[in-house]
């Protein structure tokens, strides 16, 4: 099967299985951040995400400056690593934006 020319491509490492067995790894945030980072380095040329003025916006933050794992810093019990994706998801998703994010073949 031939993927199209505007697939995202991934590596080995950029899978969630891949994720899921490196979870108890130190510095699991760390890795985490750079496989996203990773990804969208990796596709810059086949996509990019720009503001309504034409500014490129960063497709992923670094969410382990976002999360914590103080449980005096969140509102409910802290993120094990077990759970870190789904809280580093649920805070990617509160993020507030001040323009509108386009995907466009670039």
């Amino acid at each position: 099967m031939q993927m199209g020319p505007d697939t995202a491509r991934l590596k080995p490492e950029h899978f969630i299985a891949h994720l899921f067995g490196r979870q108890n790894a130190p510095e699991f945030a760390k890795l985490f951040d750079d496989t996203l980072r990773d990804i969208a380095i990796t596709n810059n040329e086949i996509f990019a995400v720009k503001t309504d003025g034409g500014a490129k916006m960063n497709l992923f933050d670094r969410l382990s400056q976002i999360i914590t794992d103080h449980p005096s810093a969140m509102p409910s019990a802290a993120p094990s690593s077990t759970n870190w994706a789904t809280s580093a998801s649920n805070a990617s998703s509160r993020k507030n934006t001040t323009s509108t994010p386009r995907c466009s073949n670039t």
